[in-house]
């Protein structure tokens, strides 16, 4: 297929069935961070941010979501797994994989260090000959998969996160050093961060590379979790003797300069620290793992997925988001400051995503990226944060502090969202699946409540299920003329109005089965 979906490939799915989907993630990987492997059902790749494979001819960034091209060579395959990497992006499809974008460092792996534009086939001639690929991960410069359960890397190599025991940059993939700690094991989940690689085998975390000196200098230390800030080229074995002593490890997570584990239920994450990435309480970098803080909003709740940004964190707890670290762009969601470094505001432990759009929803997995975070949620996308780019994918540029809703206006019209990825830097993807039928618009909205306060008015009503965004319109001082529609993401509407004077307002609520029945409000301003 090509294009926009065939007419009549529609689809629906409930609750239940987004998370049986979700939960096809290897142990290891989680939908949301680099290492994914989603549904094995017919699906297809998105995406919106930042074009990875921009040039002077092409699109610098899409605001909402665009289909990958699959005239070449993903005509006719199905897209199971996903990965996006800094202006560069790879997918598993009918158990290959397949990359595009940026190729500086040979992170394409066709061979060659020719950008590309559309997919291009990973060199299958020699490691990978004969074996089917897994899961996949996306960083920097280079790129790793999960093939009959053993790693192989390729790209760029200057800190060793190939893991194949040299720093030679490699154009095709390589197989991961199995010598030593890996020996006999099998490799179930990957990452790939900034210079590091980590991954899930028999339980346990490894990982490989070198620590990202940067504006942050020493404090950024120990992203390997070995205590020890030397780098390694071919993989070490993340400390167990504190806080994961005992503990299974079932999903890792990179960033660019620390990592995170979700293991019999709890989240621990080691690195740098600068802004509270670790979700410790602290900004002391970690050599080996720390438990997050589960003293407070994840108090009691199990934690079933992770994902790292640059400089912040975001998990899945009980069917919620929490997110922790610097919020500057306002990443964690919480639409308030929670603490500061310097001009930063910060959160050095969990805190809740705001419900807005999300309200009444399950949350069934995150992504964390440079400065933006997303979630899939009853299978369909929100993000939230920088937006300069689209990364939002809500048609805006607006940077948002709450919760916004992908556009389903075009592609993801009537599909449904089994898995997404975020990239190091601004863009993201999907993999949508159709709806096997139609579902219906939103009901109207219900228990509207108007608020007055010296000519400024507050408008709120109850949240629907069904809505990813709101329409909204205020008439104008006479009662009669309205003014333009809106689209609100929140179920909040502020606006200024005269006293003394009638109004009518007016909203529906729109979601993937499209717009729904107006719900008016008649007012007097006192």
């Amino acid at each position: 297929m090509s294009g926009s979906f065939p007419g009549g490939w529609v689809m629906s799915m409930t609750r239940a069935s987004v998370a049986m989907l979700a939960g096809l993630a290897v142990a290891g990987s989680t939908l949301m961070a680099p290492g994914v492997i989603a549904s094995p059902v017919e699906g297809r790749a998105v995406n919106w941010g930042t074009n990875p494979a921009r040039d002077s001819s092409t699109k610098r960034f899409w605001r909402v979501p665009v289909a990958v091209d699959t005239s070449g060579v993903l005509a006719g395959k199905t897209v199971t797994g996903i990965a996006g990497g800094s202006r560069f992006s790879c997918a598993v499809a009918d158990g290959q994989v397949y990359c595009w974008g940026r190729n500086w460092g040979g992170q394409l792996g066709d061979g060659s260090k020719t950008g590309r534009r559309v997919p291009v086939a990973v060199d299958a001639s020699g490691v990978l000959a004969g074996k089917t690929v897994t899961a996949i991960a996306a960083g920097d410069s280079h790129s790793c998969v999960v093939a009959d359960g053993q790693v192989y890397c390729w790209g760029g190599n200057w800190g060793g996160q190939l893991g194949d025991g040299s720093t030679t940059e490699r154009l095709v993939p390589v197989a991961v050093d199995t010598s030593g700690v890996l020996a006999g094991k099998t490799v179930t989940g990957i990452s790939a961060g900034g210079s590091h690689t980590c991954a899930v085998a028999d339980g346990r975390a490894y990982c490989w590379g070198k620590k990202l000196y940067g504006q942050w200098g020493s404090d950024l230390t120990g992203p390997l979790g070995n205590d020890s800030t030397t780098s390694s080229s071919v993989p070490v074995a993340v400390d167990t003797s504190g806080v994961l002593a005992g503990k299974t490890v079932t999903s890792i997570a990179t960033g660019h300069f620390h990592t995170c584990a979700v293991a019999d239920g709890q989240a621990y994450c080691w690195g740098g620290n600068y802004f509270g990435q670790l979700g410790d309480g602290t900004t002391t970098s970690a050599l080996v793992p720390v438990s997050v803080d589960a003293s407070a909003v994840l108090a009691g709740r199990t934690v079933t997925s992770i994902a790292t940004g640059h400089f912040h964190t975001c998990a899945v707890a009980d069917g919620r988001a929490y997110c922790w670290g610097d919020r500057d762009y306002g990443q964690l969601g919480t639409n308030r400051p929670t603490g500061s470094i310097g001009d930063r505001d910060i959160s050095r432990v969990p805190v809740a995503v705001g419900s807005g759009v999300l309200a009444g929803k399950t949350v069934t997995a995150v992504t964390a990226a440079g400065g933006f975070s997303c979630a899939v949620a009853d299978g369909q996308a929100y993000c939230w944060g920088r937006n300069d780019s689209g990364q939002l994918g809500n048609n805006s540029t607006k940077k948002s502090r709450v919760p916004v809703a992908v556009s389903t206006a075009g592609l993801l019209h009537h599909t449904s969202v089994v898995a997404m990825a975020s990239s190091l830097h601004t863009h993201t993807l999907a993999i949508v699946v159709p709806m096997t039928s139609v579902p219906q618009p939103p009901t109207a909205p219900r228990g509207i409540k108007v608020v007055v306060k010296k000519r400024k008015v507050k408008i709120t009503w109850k949240p629907l299920n069904a809505a990813t965004s709101y329409r909204v319109r205020i008439s104008k001082p006479d009662g009669t003329k309205f003014e333009k529609w809106k689209t609100n993401n929140t179920r909040v509407f502020k606006t200024k109005v005269r006293k003394g004077e009638k109004y009518r307002f007016q909203v529906a609520a729109v979601g993937v089965g499209g717009r729904g029945p107006t719900a008016t409000k008649r007012f007097k301003a006192r």
